[in-house]
């Protein structure tokens, strides 16, 4: 029976596996300048980056009690907004995806949310990850940006917003 629970520390390990592997199967789609598997910091430390801020960082465990999907979130610093949220850390296990895992672990955090009087979620992510692209547009999020074409990191994101 899949559970979407807080962050755990004791499935750290779990995580990492997790995140691994879905970023393995995503560099095919990926250019030749951007596969190569990297591991983020945050991801590394999410007591830092996360539960100490009070940001929700979602996890779907399975009936072996193995992580196969996570989902993190930052609120928008208060110079931007308190009523918006940026999705970080969106991953299912490869082996895992169109069950369900991603609509479930999104619908806990628009329910969190709300609770917390958000309005607006934003996403972003690579142009190549088309998997994304539609889910997030099935999901009710519409462009709030295209890319730009330049080669800076930042250049080459799709960015998608949601109001709740």
């Amino acid at each position: 029976m899949l559970k979407i629970i807080p962050y755990d520390s004791k499935y750290k390990a779990d995580i990492i596996l997790c995140f691994l592997l879905a970023k393995n199967a995503l560099l095919p789609l990926a250019p030749e300048s951007h596969s190569r598997l990297t591991i983020r910091e945050d991801i590394l430390d999410i007591e830092t980056h996360y539960t100490a801020k009070n940001y929700p960082f979602l996890l779907a465990v399975n009936e072996n009690d193995r992580v196969i999907g996570m989902l993190g979130c930052n609120i928008l610093p208060a110079t931007v907004s308190q009523e918006e949220l940026i999705l970080k850390r969106f991953f299912i296990h490869p082996e895992m995806k169109n069950r369900g895992i991603g609509s479930m672990l999104l619908s806990e955090i628009e329910s969190f949310a709300e609770s917390r009087g958000i309005s607006i979620i934003h996403t972003r992510f690579a142009y190549w990850y088309k998997e994304a692209n539609i889910f997030y547009t099935a999901k009710g999020f519409r462009k709030s940006g295209e890319i730009s074409g330049a080669i800076n990191e930042k250049d080459y994101l799709i960015r998608m917003h949601k109001k709740i």
